[in-house]
């Protein structure tokens, strides 16, 4: 139902016959017509408002339509494609009374008269690609799919179409499993416009399920080329740079994939996951190279700290502490230049090292404070708070910890 409500308001908002200059007692009657119309709800008490505005103004095709919408929602087809007909006489160029009359004569099964008004319906929209997309999807709504395709592909090769028309002719063969068909549809479509996304996505997709991976990664090349945040396409060239053992090319599109996600947590998670996989197939310096230009070619602030939080904790996944610890180091340096609206991305960090301080290098001391810091921030956050208590109560009560007094003497053995 919800569909054929959009539907309709797509039709209706194809064209409209010149205007009517209704009284003011008469416009609030007129526009909730057109609002029921657009909505398929009109009540039987409406059908008396609008005989009455057609009988005063007989000669209006849209009023006429409207009657032909209303009798078609109570399911009078014939009756309802008499009224689009009056109405496509008085204005043969009025495309909505054209189209639902089309609809109207297929389920009655008029062949004949519906192939008529089809050839009609092109004709006017020779030189409107978009309104034969909307025409196509009309009768794709209707179950008419041979028809539809057609007239996509009518739409997809008039010469002032753009290249989502093609694209959406894709679309259609692609649920029809009809991959070659497909595929010469996205060629049009990347000869108008070779930076489609859409087309090189669907491209790249089609081309691996036929069993051309190469090809396919091209497409895909292709797209994160244009726009890496697209579908996930990052994630995908990290993925296929692994597999080519090319871990250094992998490592970058899977931070890149990283940053994409970042709205995302299980996806966010899943490109971190990648990121490892990529550090452990490089040497220590060249993956601190490469971080560390990706993180300085990010011109926001917030992106960038965001990303070296981030690392931080891929290298503590990955029990390279002292590497977390640099990247936490980083991050809250370059934080200062942020306001107090990013105050949780900072002690969140801030968290993140005080717990290595605290658990690795055992420096209690330079974990309380840092702990201190991130409660100041965000005073509100149990983990942090928790966390700053239990420590902060151990080193008051380290007479009574044996555990806590061997980690302290091993702590000052290891520094002397």
């Amino acid at each position: 139902m919800h569909r054929k409500i959009l539907l309709s308001a797509l039709i209706l908002s194809l064209s409209l016959p010149s205007a009517i200059a209704f009284t003011s007692a008469e416009k609030p009657d007129y526009d909730l017509l057109r609002k029921k119309a657009e909505t398929l709800t009109f009540a039987e008490k409406d059908l008396v408002k609008l005989e009455a505005l057609i009988a005063k103004y007989p000669q209006s095709a849209e009023l006429t339509y409207l009657l032909g919408r209303y009798l078609e929602q109570n399911g009078y087809e014939s009756l309802a494609v008499d009224a689009y007909s009056r109405s496509a006489a008085i204005d043969p160029n009025f495309l909505s009374a054209r189209f639902h009359r089309l609809i109207s004569l297929m389920k009655i099964k008029n062949e004949m008269e519906a192939q008529k008004e089809l050839s009609e319906c092109i004709r006017l929209l020779k030189n409107d690609p978009t309104g034969l997309a909307k025409l196509a999807l009309l009768l794709e709504s209707g179950g008419h799919f041979d028809l539809a395709q057609k007239v996509y592909e009518i739409a997809a090769d008039a010469p002032n179409a753009v290249s989502e028309l093609s694209v959406t002719v894709a679309e259609m063969r692609f649920r029809q499993y009809k991959l070659t068909e497909a595929m010469q549809a996205l060629d049009i479509a990347l000869r108008r416009n070779p930076k489609d996304r859409k087309a090189l996505f669907m491209k790249g997709k089609i081309l691996c399920l036929q069993g051309k991976t190469d090809a396919g990664m091209d497409a895909f090349q292709r797209l994160y080329e244009v726009d890496p945040c697209h579908e996930g396409v990052s994630f995908v060239i990290a993925r296929n740079n692994l597999r080519l053992n090319h871990p250094d090319e992998a490592l970058l599109a899977g931070m890149v994939s990283m940053m994409c996600f970042s709205k995302d947590q299980h996806q966010f998670n899943e490109a971190k996951k990648q990121v490892e996989l990529c550090l452990k197939n490089l040497p220590d310096n060249k993956s601190k190279t490469l971080i560390e230009a990706f993180a300085t070619q990010m011109t926001s602030v917030e992106n960038r700290v965001f990303f070296r939080f981030s690392m931080g904790d891929v290298f503590d996944r990955l029990g390279k502490i002292e590497s977390a610890i640099i990247k936490y180091q980083a991050g809250v340096q370059d934080s200062k230049s942020l306001n107090k609206d990013f105050a949780p991305l900072l002690a969140r960090g801030l968290f993140r090292w005080a717990q290595d301080e605290e658990t690795h290098r055992h420096d209690f001391q330079k974990a309380l404070h840092l702990y201190d810091l991130a409660n100041q921030l965000t005073p509100y956050d149990q983990e942090i708070t928790a966390n700053q208590y239990r420590l902060l109560m151990r080193v008051k009560n380290v007479g009574n910890d044996p555990a806590f007094k061997f980690k302290m003497w091993l702590k000052d053995l290891m520094e002397k």
